[in-house]
């Protein structure tokens, strides 16, 4: 099974929206997003996530107070283009902290397996 991936999209030519969410396939979702709202999008940063949806929720938790929607497929996810580094910084923050969490888990189940 493949796994869920978090990205980032900006409206181009001028970051002046950015958008955060999941998907399994970021290119077609940047197609669908690019059709349904008539904002030509681009995609910035994609990163492959286990538990997809509590990061999206707590990223979207935590940019609330920079919500900008718009009408059309995910238009709620969209926020003011200064918080672009900000999205950015904690998709790749919950990324770290995901595999993190992970390898430790899997480093105590091999040393208690294995002492």
């Amino acid at each position: 099974m493949a796994e869920r991936q978090i990205y980032v999209m900006i409206t181009k030519p001028f970051c002046r929206r950015c958008k955060v969410g999941i998907s399994y396939n970021s290119l077609k979702r940047d197609r669908e997003v690019t059709k349904s709202t008539g904002k030509n999008m681009g995609l910035l940063i994609v990163l492959p996530f286990m538990f997809a949806y509590f990061w999206e929720q707590l990223i979207h938790g935590l940019l609330f107070w920079a919500a900008s929607p718009v009408r059309g497929n995910g238009g709620t996810e969209f926020y003011i283009g200064l918080v672009t580094p900000i999205a950015m910084l904690l998709v790749i923050t919950c990324f770290i902290i995901e595999k993190s969490i992970i390898i430790l888990i899997i480093g105590a189940v091999v040393l208690v397996k294995f002492t």
